[in-house]
């Protein structure tokens, strides 16, 4: 892939104006400094220490990048930086120069009016680091955005930059976090735990208080066209062991249409990763859960790899039956605690020294999960997954998935029919009331998803150009 640097001083061009700012911004062409490297690599074989999240550290020999970028801002501004460093020495970044006033960025620190330090641990794994300012100087002269000479020297491999976005302007809390995120995403540095993650329609991916149980770090794969955003990759800067991806689309299945705004994203319950035995069955459940959401505007399903790197996690376990394997939980239930006897188990495609590789796990889209890792044997899982099976769920030309469910559940009817077809589906209850009905229109592939908040079995109809078929359902 040919290594190419952008340097964006005319946003307008691409759409990010329009979009991520507010009309009363109104940035103009020379507010506005963006430089990152746009080479990602999505494989394993990358050298660490020019890559952050598979994404490759700028290239400031490129004859393309100025050390001084001149009169580019006034008395305002939002400065955005992510960047790494395992140097124990202090080390200058870049410098914003003005007559009456400087701001210095270093590894360690930003130094303006006060100073106020960077954490040492963060910066060595990778940070976002911000800063917003308004003096309102009477005086309106420009400033120069200066690099520091070390960032052009090849030989550095203590100090590497990702991205830097510098906007001549105060830009609104929301944008802040709009921008937050997308670096986040992008370079798999987590946000304080109390920021929500936006995307760049400003729609809320991950809400702070509804998913404090979760909040360790967060991570996410994403597309957001405005933003230039496609990671189709990710892994904590952390390196807490777990990376996840979407696979190459499969549109006759109709999965993985990774389309723009679509997001998968996940945090973690900051238990151990140690496996306990259940004490109603057979079963060793890691301590660690992870809940993981998805978002699209389509209504395909995502197809994701999930991944844990065997000597990051240490998985504990004191168990040499060789008859044991590690299985993945999905639960789709929506709520904080797994429930292992209606979950849905993967078992590792592949379980080595290294790694253990769960391949071809169903998301959906819009919806909400709790995965984790189980130990045991396949009689144990087996007997589960046939518990958890409810007859009739597949039809001719659709399906129901999950069943059983739990009152207020989502619930699917995934539709792949022959030809384009008028649908409707009703819903009765055990009596034969009528619950809800809905005209689908006429569709051929389509995915419709309906909610139950009532416990009992339910009857869906499905009608497919007059003809009726009926499946049950069951909501505990």
């Amino acid at each position: 892939m040919k290594k190419t640097i952008l340097i964006l001083l005319l946003l307008i061009s691409c759409g990010f104006l329009n979009d991520l700012f507010s009309q009363n911004l109104n940035l103009l062409s020379d507010k506005v400094f963006w430089i990152k490297s746009e080479k990602a690599v999505f494989v394993d074989s990358i050298q660490n220490q020019d890559y952050l999240n598979f994404n490759e550290s700028i290239n400031f020999s490129n004859k393309n990048i100025l050390k001084k970028q001149k009169n580019i801002f006034s008395d305002k501004g939002s400065l955005f930086i992510v960047f790494r460093s395992k140097s124990k020495n202090e080390t200058e970044i870049l410098t914003l120069k003005n007559r009456d006033f400087n701001v210095n960025i270093f590894n360690k620190k930003i130094v303006s009016d006060k100073e106020s330090l960077i954490d040492e641990y963060k910066a060595s794994t990778g940070v976002i680091v911000n800063f917003i300012y308004n003096k309102n100087l009477s005086n309106k002269r420009k400033g120069h955005l200066i690099l520091n000479e070390i960032l052009f020297d090849k030989s550095n491999k203590q100090l590497q930059i990702f991205e830097i976005i510098f906007i001549s302007e105060n830009i609104s809390n929301k944008e802040k976090s709009i921008i937050e995120s997308y670096l986040s995403i992008k370079y798999g540095v987590s946000l304080e735990h109390n920021k929500n993650y936006l995307i760049s329609n400003g729609d809320t991916i991950w809400n702070a208080k509804k998913d404090i149980d979760f909040i360790n770090r967060i991570t996410a794969i994403g597309n957001d066209s405005i933003l230039g955003l496609k990671q189709i990759r990710s892994k904590n800067s952390l390196d807490d062991g777990l990376s996840i991806n979407v696979l190459s689309n499969d549109k006759d299945n109709m999965t993985n249409v990774f389309t723009d705004k679509s997001f998968i994203i996940w945090g973690d319950n900051n238990k151990k990763f140690s496996l306990k035995k259940d004490n109603l069955s057979n079963k060793k459940i890691l301590e660690r859960v992870w809940r993981l959401k998805t978002f699209s505007s389509e209504s395909s399903q995502f197809l994701a790899k999930i991944v844990f790197d065997r000597k990051l996690i240490n998985l504990q376990d004191d168990s040499n039956d060789k008859q044991d394997f590690i299985w993945l939980a999905i639960d789709s239930t929506g709520t904080n605690k797994i429930d292992f006897k209606t979950a849905k188990y993967y078992k590792a495609v592949v379980d080595e020294k290294d790694q253990i590789v769960f391949d071809a796990i169903k998301l959906n889209p819009n919806s909400q999960y709790l995965f984790s890792l189980v130990k045991g044997k396949d009689t144990d899982i087996t007997e589960i997954n046939q518990e958890s099976k409810v007859d009739n769920v597949n039809a001719e030309g659709f399906r129901i998935y999950p069943n059983p469910i739990y009152k207020g559940q989502l619930f699917s009817i995934d539709f792949n029919l022959f030809e384009q077809s008028e649908v409707i589906t009703s819903i009765y209850d055990i009596n034969g009331k009528l619950i809800k009905s809905k005209n689908l229109g006429i569709i051929k592939s389509y995915m419709h998803q309906e909610t139950i908040y009532t416990s009992g079995t339910f009857l869906i109809q499905v009608s497919i150009n007059g003809k009726i078929q009926s499946t049950k359902l069951i909501v505990r």
